[in-house]
């Protein structure tokens, strides 16, 4: 959706099903984040994607509801880069996608 590449039709049934799917979430459940498996934050990633589609203000509060505090800096999880103890283990090496895909939902 930013890049503009999506066709009038394409764009508006995403941001149709993105709105159905995620406006009315609030209280992301952010503490239960790294799991054993995350490759990608999900609260991070739906964040990301209502960005796509929200004007500033409404994402604002958005965000308000379904992160609150992460402006203050909390949950502190979503925001302290997970610890890989052995970057050749395959299982807790996915922790390094995560930290690059937290990364880019923040930007």
């Amino acid at each position: 959706l930013d890049s503009g590449e999506l066709s009038d039709g394409t764009g508006r049934a995403v941001r149709e099903r993105l709105l159905s799917w995620f406006a009315d979430d609030h209280d992301a459940p952010a503490h239960w984040e790294p799991s054993g498996q995350d490759f990608l934050s999900p609260a991070l990633t739906e964040a990301d994607a209502m960005r796509r589609v929200l004007a500033p203000e409404r994402l604002a509060a958005w965000l308000d509801r379904f992160l609150p505090g992460l402006g203050a800096g909390a949950p502190c999880a979503l925001l302290e880069v997970p610890v890989v103890s052995d970057h050749a283990d395959p299982q807790i090496g996915h922790l390094l996608g995560l930290t690059l895909s937290r990364a880019a939902a923040l930007r």
